[in-house]
């Protein structure tokens, strides 16, 4: 398998050589012999959401995200912490990384997987990566940046927001996050840079 830059290739077959030109994104095409196995996670941008919930309402705000973002032509796995080995993170594009927000801070569940990820350190450089809080009263932003301090570490490209929740989508109280246009909002952003990329 091999990339090669072509701007204006819509699509190739030759059947002589008994390869395919699979269009990767807007320039980049991929090649693959026809015997190969293709998934959509092969064409097309994806990103791995990885939540902590106790109550339900981070994994509420996951799934909205992840709805969000397949509205946006991402590909999109959602998973509890839990059911997440660090081996996971390296199979996608950009990490969104969730959790409740407890003194403060991240759930341990999740700050378990950040600290076990040192054995993958170096990489996830260069990859997306995003977050989201939820809050009874407050300590979102806090939470939010426990997790974005991870991503740094890892050499993780960060889009922040000039509007609104600038360090990543937040739920607070009763509410939820698809009371607003927050996860379309939030999504799109993420989405952008991950195609970007």
């Amino acid at each position: 398998m091999f990339f090669l830059n072509l701007d204006y290739l819509q699509a190739f077959h030759d059947p002589d050589k008994e390869i395919r030109i699979l269009i990767h994104s807007a320039t980049w095409v991929k090649f693959i012999n026809d015997n190969s196995d293709i998934h959509m996670s092969d064409i097309m941008p994806n990103a791995l959401i990885v939540y902590y919930s106790r109550s339900g309402a981070t994994r509420t705000m996951a799934e909205e995200i992840g709805e969000a973002l397949k509205k946006e032509g991402i590909d999109v796995a959602v998973q509890k912490v839990e059911d997440t080995k660090v081996s996971d993170l390296l199979g996608y594009d950009g990490i969104i990384m969730g959790s409740p927000t407890y003194y403060g801070t991240m759930a341990a569940e999740l700050k378990k997987l950040i600290d076990d990820s040192v054995e993958i350190h170096g990489k996830l450089d260069g990859k997306v990566g995003a977050a989201f809080a939820t809050a009874a009263v407050s300590g979102f932003e806090t939470t939010v940046f426990s997790i974005l301090e991870g991503m740094l570490i890892h050499g993780m490209i960060i889009q922040g927001n000039p509007a609104g929740d600038h360090y990543g989508a937040v739920a607070v109280g009763e509410g939820t996050f698809s009371d607003s246009e927050w996860s379309s909002n939030f999504a799109k952003r993420v989405a952008d840079l991950i195609k970007r990329l």
